[in-house]
């Protein structure tokens, strides 16, 4: 498996396992919901997705690697990983006890789904748009999809440039 770093994304940015294209081709895939549409070529990626901003706002958190999965960390949208440095909880940023460190003032943008398994480029092409405006994110990846949070400072920067570079955001369902 190859690194290699794409300045042009924005610093740090790289991409695991990518595989240029040995000639121009150009393939078209549709997820089964028919809310993606992937059309690459070698002289012109392109990724267009549907993106839902989800309704509440969203923290971060960081509690000890050995920690147990708190009662708060529930919701519509919860995501939870544990290594063996820490265990990182995304969830509605009223969930949480007075005192565990936090990121607070995140919002959520989901890639409608759900997503193949074989489609690639899917990140680079929306995380690509958000560096070129110097917008940080955090990413969670399902089974079935994708989800960007951007700091709810940075929202509305990140729908313009998500817009500018073809993406279609609309606001997402009260519940999901």
């Amino acid at each position: 498996m190859s690194v290699k770093l794409f300045p042009a994304l924005g610093p740090g940015f790289c991409c695991v396992g990518y595989r240029k294209p040995t000639s121009d081709f150009q393939s078209t895939r549709r997820s089964q919901s028919s809310n993606v549409r992937a059309t690459r070529t070698s002289k012109s990626p392109m990724t267009t997705f549907k993106l839902e901003l989800l309704p509440a706002t969203f923290a971060i958190f960081r509690l000890g690697a050995a920690a147990q999965v708190p009662e708060w960390a529930t919701g519509e949208f919860v995501s939870i990983t544990r290594t063996p440095d820490e265990l990182s909880i995304v969830c509605p940023q009223g969930n949480a006890a007075e005192g565990t460190q936090h990121e607070p003032g995140w919002r959520c943008l989901r890639v409608a789904g759900p997503l193949d398994f074989s489609m690639v480029g899917v990140i680079a092409s929306l995380t690509g748009a958000l560096a070129a405006a110097s917008i940080s994110v955090f990413v969670v990846s399902t089974f079935d999809t994708d989800y960007l949070l951007v700091k709810e400072g940075d929202l509305k920067a990140a729908v313009e440039s998500l817009s500018a570079a073809g993406q279609t955001i609309t606001a997402g369902p009260t519940t999901q």
